[in-house]
């Protein structure tokens, strides 16, 4: 890699990091309020606005005819309720996060980036619709992108339970288990 692209990789991954540290500094100020949360009534706009200024730059939508601009505020306000439920977890404590709650935040995020906007059948969706997102609202997962996917693959310092999924798309079983090997593997270092 020559310097002028080692720049360039260097200025995104800052400008990433001052995006995703900007929104998360306003999440915690309004969360630190007494019975406040980003997708309660009172919140609920700002949180979608923010993110949709964000997430079609980080390319969490791209090569699907999708309407996220559409679906996505439709998605949080239905997972307002279960994203209350789960928001206090950690991934530190990710085995007693409630499945129900996690697994219809998967299919509303998930369904954005269908065509049609509907939830697939086998609820097998695109790994980075889901977690881009949910990384902004929740904080307690990785992206997924191909390049966390290529050095989880390549490290093998994450004893993984089941393989990687080798495409885009995911189920949610895979991604719960592969999230609880990161937990268990945070939780024996010392």
């Amino acid at each position: 890699m020559n310097l002028t692209n080692l720049d360039a990789r260097l200025k995104m991954t800052n400008r990433y990091r001052e995006q995703y540290d900007s929104f998360w500094g306003w999440k915690l100020q309004v969360e630190q309020e007494h019975g406040s949360h980003i997708l309660d009534n009172k919140h609920r706009a700002n949180t979608c606005d923010k993110p949709l200024g964000i997430l079609p730059g980080w390319q969490t939508w791209r090569g699907t005819a999708c309407d996220y601009a559409k679906e996505f505020p439709v998605a949080l306000n239905a997972v307002a309720n279960y994203y209350n439920q789960i928001r206090q977890y950690s991934l530190l404590d990710f085995d007693k996060v409630p499945a129900g709650p996690l697994q219809e935040i998967w299919h509303e995020l998930g369904r954005v980036k269908e065509p049609s906007g509907n939830r697939r059948a086998k609820g097998d969706y695109c790994i980075i619709a889901i977690c881009k997102p949910l990384m902004f609202l929740w904080g307690q997962t990785l992206p997924f992108d191909s390049r966390n996917r290529k050095n989880i693959r390549c490290d093998h310092s994450l004893s993984l339970t089941i393989p990687m999924p080798r495409t885009g798309r995911w189920v949610f079983s895979e991604w719960r288990t592969i999230m609880s090997d990161f937990q268990r593997e945070l939780c024996r270092i010392p």
